[in-house]
């Protein structure tokens, strides 16, 4: 996913400034069980992490990169040494004061247990306070990119409690965001006003998880904001519009299929092909599950540089043919992926007879199962509707946890590349030679992209966001007089 766009999308559902009532209430899809900051795979797990540790960078309102915890930073020996200062006087939501050896040992923790979503921390060379209030990080390579990546919560600074706690053992009671988590009920959390660094914020927040509700068409009712589901029908929207307003985020994601050519009968690319050509859904196809589903002819949501042409896409597409295949599919697919059956049916009229359909239920899960079974076939999402799309293609890329499971070596090869190259124009050619190589050797199938709608009450005006980006911000967020 692009983290610039969901942590400003968060922000807004979390961080709004009420004038009236203490209380705001939240409807949210898939509530995590669990909150640890080693471990931000869906966009829940990013929901509220975002809003109850701070982060040492973040994007202001025209998407530039500011300091938040950091007051200043250099970078130095050709983009492997960084040295930050962070403010001072900074404090934890029980008044402790947050310091450079926090900031450390929370980096450190993600250091010691690996396996990350939104970075590789095995690119890591060296981490270490220099003072109280400054601390120096290496890198192994060169990443003149390294500072956008500080946004992403797994850098965000954590309360000892938390960067001392084990896997699956952080309880945020005591935080640096805005918010603390005061309780967590079976599909519920209670969060507390941080009042050292979120002043002015509401002084309590209840997070529902409505998942069960929305599936089944029913609007949920007394809440200030909700957050639609992936798949919603026409008659829930108009539920939904009759008591709230719809704004998009700008926020789409991008659903595909990852074939691993290094197993039979994917190592032959006419294979590969048929899934290609065959597994394709029209319009009406998608409409009929959600009204938010559209066609997607390459990996990359249309509209900005480093894409190719929706003919050219389409073209590649359509090359193979139907084969005769009776090995035994092996399939992947999350839980909630709206086209089981359809997907059999159409990889039974490409020629592949035998298909055996597995779910995952998280990405913990979906990485469990990638590594002890071996799967033809993954189904996969991430978020590729920004302009830059180097950082979705590393979160997609990430050994840690790969949506794409290619080993090819001309596509490793380009995304080394696209790291290194600091002119735009150059890193947009390179994105779109990726695109373009993952279609035409078959590695990756599109299936369709999904807009994030959010409904909200009148009583709060967003006139003040950025059309340009998925700018919701706390600053741009007012009441209506």
């Amino acid at each position: 996913m692009n983290i610039k766009h969901l942590f400003l999308l968060v922000t807004f559902f979390l961080s709004i400034t009420l004038t009236y009532g203490s209380t705001l209430k939240v409807s949210f899809p898939a509530l995590p069980e669990v909150i640890d900051s080693n471990k931000v795979n869906s966009v829940s797990d990013y929901f509220m992490l975002v809003n109850i540790s701070r982060p040492l960078i973040r994007y202001n309102s025209s998407g530039e990169l500011e300091g938040d915890l950091a007051d200043s930073w250099s970078v130095k020996e050709q983009y492997t040494k960084y040295e930050f200062t962070i403010k001072k006087d900074q404090k934890y939501s029980n008044g402790d004061n947050i310091t450079a050896h926090d900031c450390v040992e929370s980096i450190r923790r993600n250091i010691n247990h690996g396996k990350t979503v939104h970075y590789d921390y095995s690119r890591l060379k060296s981490i270490a306070a220099t003072g109280k209030y400054t601390f120096t990080l290496e890198l192994k390579s060169s990443d003149p990119f390294f500072i956008f990546d500080l946004e992403h919560p797994e850098f965000h600074t954590l309360h000892k409690s938390d960067y001392k706690a084990e896997i699956d053992q952080q309880k945020f009671s005591i935080t640096s965001g805005n918010y603390f988590v005061v309780s967590r009920l079976p599909s519920e959390f209670k969060l507390e006003k941080n009042t050292f660094n979120n002043p002015s914020g509401v002084n309590e927040i209840i997070i529902h998880d409505s998942i069960e509700l929305l599936k089944k068409g029913e609007a949920p009712t007394g809440y200030d904001f909700i957050w639609s589901p992936l798949s919603i029908k026409m008659d829930l929207v108009k539920k939904l519009n009759a008591s709230f307003k719809a704004h998009r985020p700008r926020l789409s994601f991008s659903f595909w299929l990852s074939i691993d050519e290094t197993l039979a009968p994917f190592d032959n690319k006419k294979n590969r092909e048929a899934v290609l050509k065959f597994v394709h859904f029209s319009s009406k196809e998608l409409r009929d599950k959600s009204v938010f589903f559209s066609e997607l002819n390459q990996m990359y949501l249309p509209g900005g540089p480093g894409r190719l042409k929706r003919n050219a896409a389409i073209k590649i597409r359509e090359q193979g043919g139907k084969v005769k295949v009776s090995d035994t599919i092996k399939v992947l697919v999350s839980h909630f992926f709206p086209f089981k059956s359809e997907l059999i049916e159409k990889l039974g009229k490409a020629g592949f007879s035998k298909i055996k359909l597995h779910e995952y239920q998280s990405f913990d899960e979906l990485n469990t199962l990638r590594e002890s079974s071996k799967f033809h076939i993954i189904e996969a999402n991430n978020d590729f509707s920004s302009i830059d799309l180097r950082g979705s293609l590393n979160v997609s890329f990430n050994p840690d946890r790969r949506l794409v499971t290619t080993r090819d070596s001309e596509v490793h090869r380009l995304l080394v590349q696209m790291n290194q190259e600091i002119v735009s124009s150059k890193r947009f050619r390179l994105i779109q030679s990726i695109g373009e190589r993952l279609l035409k050797q078959a590695l990756v199938v599109p299936l369709y992209s999904y807009d994030s709608l959010v409904f909200y009450s009148d009583r709060i005006d967003i006139s003040g966001l950025s059309s340009v980006f998925a700018d919701v911000s706390l600053c741009k967020i007012a009441l209506k007089k």
